[in-house]
C-alpha cells in the first residue's frame, strides 16, 4: 500500500493536512533518513525511543528544517503539548484518524480546552501515523516536508510554540502481521493576534 495523503482546510484560513502513512512489505527494507543534528536514533521506532525521547527527536528534526530556512526554533509548550497528546490518544482508542472528531471538535477547539488561548492565537495542527520504520519520528517530517500543508505549518514564521503527542499504536486496524505503529499530533501556536 502506497502513503495516502488529506489535506483539510480548518479555523484561521490556515491549510491543515493530515496524512496516513502506510508501510508496504517492500518498504520495509528502506533506508531511512538520518539527521547529522539530531542523532541516528530519528530512524528508531517510537516504541523502543519511549515517549520523551520520540517527542524530543520530532523537535529537534521540525527545529532543523526550521533553521535551514532561517527561522526561530519552536518551543515546546506544555498546553499545546497537552493538546495533542490526548487527541492522539482519543484517535487511535476510537480508531478514527481526522482533524474533526466524531464529536465536532476541531483543533482549535482541542487547543483552547487544553488552556491555551486559541481564541485569539495563530494555531494548527498536523497529523500523521506510520508502521514499522514509516512510523519514525525521521519518516514522519520527512513526509510532512514532502506536503506542501503540512510543510507550509512547520515552516510558518508566526508558530513559536508546539506540543507534540505520540501514541505506540495507528488508528486504523491494520494486516495482520504488520509492524508496530505510530500516531503523531502535533498542535502549533503562535502570539495572540491584536
Amino acid at each position: 500500500m502506497g502513503n495516502r495523503l488529506l489535506l483539510v482546510p480548518v479555523v484561521l484560513a490556515l491549510l491543515l493536512g493530515a496524512f496516513a502513512l502506510r508501510q508496504s512489505r517492500s518498504h520495509a527494507q528502506a533506508t531511512p533518513k538520518v539527521s547529522a543534528a539530531c542523532g541516528a536514533d530519528v530512524t528508531r521506532w517510537p516504541s523502543e525511543l519511549g515517549l520523551d525521547r520520540t517527542r524530543d527527536l520530532t523537535l529537534c528534526l521540525l527545529n532543523e528544517q526550521r533553521a535551514r530556512r532561517g527561522l526561530a526554533p519552536l518551543r515546546s509548550e506544555s498546553r499545546l503539548q497537552l493538546a495533542a497528546q490526548r487527541y492522539v490518544g482519543e484517535m487511535v482508542t476510537r480508531r478514527f484518524f481526522d482533524h474533526v472528531d466524531p464529536g465536532g471538535l476541531d483543533p482549535q477547539d482541542r487547543i483552547l480546552m487544553a488552556g491555551y488561548p486559541a481564541n485569539n492565537a495563530w494555531t494548527g495542527e498536523n497529523l500523521a501515523y506510520g508502521t514499522g520504520p514509516e512510523g519514525s519520528p525521521a519518516e514522519i517530517v520527512d513526509h510532512w516536508m514532502h506536503s506542501p500543508g503540512h510543510k507550509e505549518n512547520i515552516l510558518r514564521a508566526t508558530f513559536t510554540e508546539i506540543g507534540i503527542g505520540v501514541a505506540f499504536d495507528v488508528p486504523k486496524q491494520e494486516p495482520p502481521g504488520t509492524d508496530p505503529g505510530a500516531t503523531y499530533s502535533t498542535s502549533f501556536g503562535g502570539p495572540p493576534t491584536p
